[in-house]
């Protein structure tokens, strides 16, 4: 059995069309789906409810945060794969079953990340090599598109299976005995970075992570994460600090904390003023939520 697991919050107006892609993907008869809902107010568990009733919905009283929800899910499952998607994707036709196979044909696979495009049919970056302090300075002194790009280590050209060091959790296989295995995501990431890191200890532990571009899924990225930037950026750049606390030596770590604030304050002076000179107002106010969200992170780290 596949075990398909989908955190929401808010979702309302995507996981319809998400869990209607799970059953139609087929040719896959062997799956449960199990939704976790960090406490919604958009109506999202009584959607599910009436138009899925055969869906299990573990509905949470708070936002416990995207780790935690994935353990819970996980701990309900009955398969000896997980799916992890989210649900602004929609799963492509075959996506399960392409996935499964390679898990079966492989065991010392114990991640396999589908291909993931943009809703306009351009590819997502979704597979990266470890973090380290040269990519973190890429990605906060280069504007966000410029280092996405330079950063995307996602296989092109190629319709055979790759092993990646990194996947995207938006929408990953999981061998539910590694899961155990390695303790589940590491529920200190409350958003972001859990997936590396879950990813780095499939490595240490000698499991491979393969990318397989023939299972597609579609990923409207980050629809919810935008309707509150600050919120956004101060989760973000938390978890980017905890993973490299977590991973890093201590003057690697150190030096990557520097970084992250200067950044920020450089990426708040970089859209404040490119926003003012040529009169883009949504500009200065991405650079104010990045300073917003510089002071946080001083407060807390």
């Amino acid at each position: 059995m596949l075990s398909v697991i989908i955190v929401t919050y808010n979702s309302a107006d995507v996981i319809g069309e998400c869990l209607r892609s799970v059953y139609s993907a087929g040719p896959y008869s062997n799956v449960e789906v199990i939704v976790v809902d960090n406490a919604s107010t958009d109506g999202t568990v009584e959607n599910i409810a009436k138009s899925f009733p055969e869906i299990q919905v573990i509905a949470n009283r708070e936002n416990i945060g995207f780790a935690r929800a994935v353990n819970q899910g996980v701990s309900m499952a009955a398969g000896d794969c997980v799916f992890l998607l989210n649900p602004d994707t929609q799963v492509g036709e075959r996506c399960l079953s392409i996935l499964r196979e390679v898990m079966d044909r492989y065991p010392a696979t114990a991640i396999a990340a589908p291909r993931i495009q943009n809703v306009n049919g351009s590819g997502q970056p979704s597979v990266w090599n470890f973090p380290s302090v040269g990519s973190l300075l890429i990605e906060m002194i280069v504007p966000h598109v410029v280092a996405s790009s330079m950063l995307d280590r996602t296989p092109k050209g190629t319709d055979r299976r790759v092993d990646v060091e990194s996947a995207s959790g938006a929408a990953l296989m999981i061998r539910k005995s590694v899961f155990d295995q390695l303790g589940g995501f590491d529920e200190r990431f409350f958003m972001y970075y859990e997936d590396i890191d879950f990813c780095l200890r499939c490595k240490q532990a000698g499991f491979t992570i393969s990318f397989v571009p023939g299972a597609l899924v579609r990923h409207y990225q980050g629809k919810s994460s935008w309707r509150d930037p600050i919120s956004f950026f101060q989760r973000f750049y938390s978890s980017k600090i905890m993973y490299a606390r977590k991973h890093f030596t201590p003057g690697e770590a150190g030096r990557a904390v520097s970084l992250i604030i200067a950044g920020l304050w450089w990426k708040n002076l970089f859209y404040s003023t490119f926003g003012a000179l040529f009169f883009r107002p949504h500009l200065r106010k991405l650079g104010e939520s990045y300073l917003e969200a510089r002071k946080l992170l001083l407060l807390h780290h």
